[in-house]
C-alpha cells in the first residue's frame, strides 16, 4: 500500500485519468481541493473525487464559491 497526496487539477481531466491509472486498489490518497476552475470538467472530477472510496477530499479556495 502506497499513500499519496495531490492537489490543483485544476480541471484538467487528463491529469486526472493518469492518477487513476497510477493508483492500486489498495493505496491511500489524499487531494488538497481545486479540482475545479479553469475547465469545463470541474463538477466531474469533483464527483469521481468524492465518490472514490480510497480518496479523502479536503476543499480547496475553488470550491468555496
Amino acid at each position: 500500500m502506497s499513500r499519496f497526496v495531490f492537489s490543483d487539477l485544476h480541471s484538467d481531466l487528463c491529469l486526472w485519468n493518469h492518477i487513476k491509472d497510477f493508483i492500486k486498489p489498495d493505496d491511500q490518497l489524499w487531494f488538497l481541493g481545486d479540482a475545479a476552475d479553469r475547465g469545463p470538467d470541474g463538477y466531474e472530477i469533483i464527483k469521481e473525487i468524492l465518490a472514490h472510496p480510497q480518496i479523502t477530499y479536503l476543499k480547496g479556495n475553488h470550491e468555496l464559491i
